[in-house]
């Protein structure tokens, strides 16, 4: 007696194990869970030459905490830096917080978001023999440094021929114990006006009998009102744009409205001045500005 055969589905005898999908064809085996080597060690030195994580500040100061390695983004490793202490230099949002974190891609290739960050860190001198992360963070963390994002250029897109960029963020300083961390800003006395003193008219002996003329009547002057307009112009210039900006702000409310400034972002001389705060500087050292105890400038003249 023939017995019937059972059923096969997609080459697979009925009733048997699952076969586990395969990779597509020219795809990288990727190890199952629990099994294979350990996590790669992050790399700080002896990187390879080759070709949504977005942190609204541009420039701060801080003092790093720590840096934690992610494992749980589903585009790979990810380091988490950790700070502090913040003081914001530059951001086109408000940022009232001190702590800030933010998250790099971790890649093993030089010419990498995480590449450039460490060449950064190397070129102020700050773990230069460090073979790994772990030792990296033994010389930095504590630390408080001056850090900036800016684009980096990674080279072409071979499909469309564009330039491929990315945000990197580099060390720009190393902020010593007892250091400012911005530039100093001197408190200038302003000068007040002086009362004139009254013209002491000369007594002279006059006859009661005779006759004495009407006292002369001196046309009142306007009192002079001493406050530029702060209305934007289209004949302003950078700087005087900058001053108009600056009236009734903050710092970090003058330089988020100042650097999206289209006549202030065409002069990029005069931009390194708002960076370095040597304008703000020269205003309140010509008795231009004034600084209010809550932190707000009022232009004077």
């Amino acid at each position: 007696m023939v017995m019937p055969q059972q059923p096969q589905y997609g080459g697979q005898q009925y009733g048997a194990p699952p076969i586990p999908p395969q990779p597509p064809y020219g795809a990288p085996s990727m190890p199952q869970a629990g099994i294979g080597a350990p996590p790669p060690e992050v790399k700080w030195d002896g990187l390879e030459t080759g070709g949504a994580f977005k942190c609204p500040v541009v420039c701060f100061t801080g003092r790093l905490t720590d840096i934690v390695e992610d494992y749980g983004s589903q585009y790979g490793l990810r380091l988490i830096e950790k700070w502090d202490q913040v003081q914001i230099l530059e951001s086109p949002v408000p940022w009232p917080w001190a702590t800030l974190d933010y998250s790099i891609k971790y890649s093993s290739k030089e010419n990498s978001a995480w590449g450039h960050h460490v060449a950064s860190a190397k070129a102020l001198g700050l773990a230069t023999k460090a073979p790994n992360l772990a030792a990296a963070k033994a010389e930095l963390v504590g630390k408080m440094f001056e850090m900036r994002q800016v684009a980096q250029t990674y080279g072409e897109d071979r499909a469309t021929g564009n330039a491929m960029t990315g945000d990197v963020w580099r060390f720009i300083r190393i902020i010593q114990p007892g250091m400012a961390q911005s530039f100093p800003q001197p408190q200038y006395a302003q000068p007040q006006p002086v009362a004139a003193a009254p013209i002491q008219q000369p007594q002279i002996a006059v006859n009661p009998a005779q006759p004495q003329p009407a006292p002369a009547v001196i046309p009142s002057q306007p009192a002079p009102t001493g406050t530029p307009s702060m209305a934007p112009d289209p004949s302003d210039t950078p700087q005087i744009r900058a001053k108009k900006l600056l009236n009734g702000k903050a710092l970090n409310e003058w330089l988020g409205a100042a650097l999206i400034d289209d006549k202030i972002k065409a002069d990029s001389a005069f931009i390194n001045s708002i960076y370095d705060q040597s304008f703000i500087v020269g205003l309140k050292a010509s008795g231009q500005v004034v600084q209010n105890p809550d932190g707000k400038f009022i232009v004077v003249s």
